[in-house]
């Protein structure tokens, strides 16, 4: 993959790894259950790691090609020389890589942890599932289609990225915008990369905007089936004199 190529594919995941790893820091922090908090702890590290690798690998690309200076990947062998012969690191490091290469798994195991501990498992369930699924299996998924952001996979142990045709491209109008969006910001030096960071900076957005649309069909769901419920349970309790008269009893 020529140097430009693998800036193209992975600047926008670098980013928005980073992004996301940051939100399931904070995730982290916030959760009522340990376990949950552990999980998502595990997977704010997963993404970190493959942010790095895609960074690494913008390096190492552009140290091929003289985009950037050698420095730039000194980091990466100082870190390889250090963990020459250290089981502990290479140990840390598979387990750190399976998770950074089973995100989505991981995330709907964490959901349903955080379902499990609940302490009202029906509307955390109601409104945790559709969230989570219209964020990884529609909001995600449909923004990539579109603009064409790389899949990652791994290829004998490297992490590679997969091009994929754009959509927009497709409708005449929106290509001609993006082409001239990206030839502007060629000729600008502190811009050159910036449709690539707002493609990755999209890619959280549309990843939010997802999972918050279906957490609110989810709590709309919720509050009226369950409020329905409650409603329904009152009316049962109210009916039942011997209910009430146990209730006043223990009163």
């Amino acid at each position: 993959m020529a140097g430009v190529a693998a800036i193209t594919s992975f600047l926008p995941l670098t980013i928005s790894g980073l992004i996301f790893s940051s939100r399931r820091l904070n995730k982290a922090i916030e959760a009522d259950d340990p376990m949950v908090s552990i999980m998502n702890l595990d997977i704010a590290t997963g993404q970190v790691f493959k942010a790095s690798e895609c960074a690494m690998n913008i390096a190492e690309e552009s140290k091929k090609n003289n985009i950037i200076p050698n420095l730039m990947t000194s980091a990466e062998e100082n870190i390889k020389n250090a963990s020459k012969g250290a089981k502990a690191l290479q140990a840390a490091e598979k387990a750190i890589k399976f998770t950074a290469d089973h995100i989505n798994p991981i995330i709907m195991v964490t959901s349903g942890v955080k379902i499990a501990t609940s302490d009202d498992k029906e509307r955390t369930a109601m409104t945790e599932v559709p969230a989570v699924a219209t964020m990884l299996f529609v909001g995600e998924p449909a923004y990539k289609k579109l603009t064409g952001i790389a899949k990652n996979k791994r290829v004998n142990g490297k992490l590679t990225a997969i091009e994929q045709e754009a959509l927009y491209k497709k409708n005449p109008f929106l290509k001609k915008q993006a082409e001239a969006l990206n030839d502007f910001c060629a000729t600008k030096k502190f811009l050159k990369h910036a449709p690539k960071v707002l493609k990755g900076l999209g890619f959280v957005g549309a990843s939010i905007c997802s999972y918050e649309l279906g957490k609110a069909a989810g709590t709309i769901a919720a509050d009226k089936i369950l409020g329905e419920k409650n409603s329904s349970e009152q009316n049962l309790f109210a009916r039942n004199e011997f209910k009430q008269t146990n209730a006043h009893a223990a009163a």
